[in-house]
């Protein structure tokens, strides 16, 4: 028994010591309005740089970190925007690892009082606060993948955010007149989820990653976030090792009630966040990857045509487009042709509305 739990440890630390993310930036810890804690990662823009006009803040999605979008180092988003100019700023919602776990039973801070209203109404407030505080300026951009583009739609939508100058959103859904039948599959555990106080992704794709003995996941339903032939070995590793945290079992609810009744609703489920989408008129570039699942292209394009920006553009990645590749939901931010299909479109979209 001891031999096995030495072969185990053994290769746990060869994992973990061969695949550590290097792009690191400056931690600040800021507090909420609700006394929660988040923490933001600042990147400064690169020597000989042009000056942008707005800082950008980059938000993770559901039982994401901020570490996926600095798996690729040098050819990430964040280290790409750095060289670009701006003032980047990864933020992470409440309940990440990085300020310490949530509490599960007891405790002033537990899982079961985290929910997405929680996110659109302090956690963002503070972060869009706390960087015009720091840079001086007056907006910012903001780019979201996935639920980090979401909590701008509500936001702006429903609760009247005038502080974001641009938004990116990449993979971001918002309402489900037709969802896939992998999407689906997701509210089908919205029952065993009244048991859990967390979604316990970090814990069971960490161990995954380290040992490479599976538990729960499947080619199947890892399929539901990312195409798998657009990650290399160390980019799928990478992302299960740092880029996945455990998530509130209230804010997976209300992302499964949305896929069910195709409205994106506040907790107390007065509040439709997708019908205020009317109200919506930022500047935004919105992102599809061809084989993504959960912000289908459908989805993104209904999202599109939903929000009253003047202006807006919707952009597909995918080989019918021109791509290198199709791609899923998570790889249109980690995977190994981002550099070529995803960032340089972005780039160029945000530094036409950053000019100085």
């Amino acid at each position: 028994m001891r031999y096995f739990l030495f072969f185990l440890s053994l290769i746990f630390a060869i994992h973990c010591s061969s695949s550590k993310i290097q792009l690191k930036g400056e931690m600040h810890i800021v507090e909420t309005e609700d006394n929660w804690k988040i923490s933001l990662e600042h990147f400064a823009p690169l020597p000989g740089t042009k000056e942008r006009s707005y800082p950008i803040i980059i938000c993770h999605g559901l039982i994401g970190t901020r570490d996926y979008f600095k798996q690729n180092e040098e050819e990430s988003l964040v280290y790409q925007l750095q060289n670009q100019g701006y003032d980047v700023w990864l933020i992470e919602l409440r309940g990440r690892e990085t300020v310490g776990k949530p509490s599960i039973l007891f405790g002033k801070n537990k899982y079961a009082d985290i929910n997405f209203d929680k996110f659109i109404k302090y956690d963002v407030d503070r972060a869009i606060g706390f960087v015009l505080q720091k840079t001086g300026k007056e907006k910012v951009n903001w780019l979201g993948h996935s639920m980090g583009g979401m909590v701008i739609y509500a936001r702006a939508g429903s609760l009247g955010e005038t502080r974001i100058a641009n938004l990116v959103t990449i993979g971001s859904p918002f309402s489900f007149p037709y969802p896939p039948g992998k999407l689906k599959l997701m509210t089908k555990f919205n029952f065993g989820l009244s048991v859990l106080p967390n979604l316990p992704a970090a814990s069971v794709s960490s161990f995954e990653s380290s040992t490479g003995i599976r538990i729960l996941t499947s080619d199947f339903f890892l399929g539901l976030f990312y195409y798998q032939k657009n990650l290399t070995p160390d980019q799928n590793h990478r992302l299960l090792q740092y880029g996945v945290s455990n998530e509130s079992t209230e804010v997976f609810r209300q992302f499964a009630n949305a896929v069910e009744g195709t409205d994106y609703r506040s907790h107390d489920t007065l509040t439709s966040y997708t019908q205020n989408l009317k109200n919506f008129t930022i500047p935004t570039f919105l992102v599809a990857g061809r084989r993504d699942h959960l912000g289908t292209p459908s989805i993104v394009r209904h999202v599109y045509d939903s929000i009253s920006s003047s202006d807006k553009t919707f952009f597909m990645v995918g080989r019918s487009e021109g791509h290198t590749e199709d791609y899923g939901h998570v790889d249109l931010i980690n995977g190994k042709g981002i550099q070529f299909d995803v960032i340089p479109p972005i780039l160029k979209w945000l530094n036409e509305r950053n000019g100085k």
